[in-house]
C-alpha cells in the first residue's frame, strides 16, 4: 500500500464513417465489388495525475510508505518526489490533448474460379488519411497526410467439403 491514487481525466470520442459497396452476383464464375469509405475521428483526452490518498501529517518529512526508522531514506523521499503528491485530485484541467483524423479509399476485389476446386482473389484499396494532433501540456502539434495502396492476393483449393488450403499476400500500412 503505498497511499497514492493515479487519476486520469476523461477521454471523449467521436466518430463517424460510411461505406458504400457495388457488388455482383456470387455465383458467377467472376465475381467482384467497387466500393468507397469514408472515416473521420476527433478525440480529447485529459491528463492525469497522482494523488495522495491519505493526508501528509503536519509534523511529516516523508513521502508514503511511512518506512519507521529510516527517517532519512523518508526526508530524501518526500525531497525528490513530494511536489508531485500534494493534496488536490492529482489532475490538471489545463492537460489534455486532441487527436484528428480523416481517411477516404476507394477499394475493390476481382474473384474468379480457375478450376473446380480452385478460386483466386486479386484485392486493391487506395487510401488518403489526414491526421492531426495538438497537446495542450507541452504545446506540440503535429500535422500530415499519406497516399498509400495496400493489395492482397490470395488462392484458395477446396480438398473437400471440410477441408480448404488457402495461400494469402498482402501489405498492411499504418498512417503516421
Amino acid at each position: 500500500y503505498t497511499g497514492l491514487l493515479q487519476p486520469n481525466a476523461p477521454k471523449e470520442t467521436e466518430d463517424f464513417s460510411q461505406e458504400l459497396r457495388f457488388t455482383t452476383p456470387v455465383d458467377r464464375a467472376v465475381r467482384g465489388s467497387l466500393g468507397v469509405y469514408y472515416g473521420k475521428q476527433h478525440q480529447k483526452a485529459g491528463g492525469g495525475g497522482v494523488k495522495a490518498v491519505d493526508p501528509v501529517p503536519s509534523n511529516s518529512l516523508g513521502l508514503y510508505p511511512r518506512v519507521p526508522g529510516v527517517p532519512f531514506f523518508i526526508s530524501i523521499g518526500n525531497g525528490i518526489f513530494g511536489a508531485w503528491f500534494g493534496p488536490g485530485d492529482g489532475l490538471n484541467p489545463n492537460e489534455y490533448s486532441i487527436d484528428r483524423a480523416e481517411s477516404l479509399a476507394l477499394f475493390g476485389h476481382v474473384e474468379a474460379d480457375l478450376g473446380p476446386k480452385l478460386t483466386g482473389r486479386i484485392e486493391l484499396r487506395y487510401t488518403h488519411e489526414d491526421r492531426s494532433f495538438y497537446d495542450n501540456l507541452n504545446g506540440n502539434r503535429g500535422q500530415g497526410d499519406w497516399d498509400f495502396v495496400t493489395p492482397r492476393f490470395s488462392l484458395d483449393y477446396a480438398a473437400s467439403d471440410d477441408v480448404l488450403i488457402y495461400a494469402s499476400a498482402a501489405r498492411g500500412v499504418k498512417s503516421g
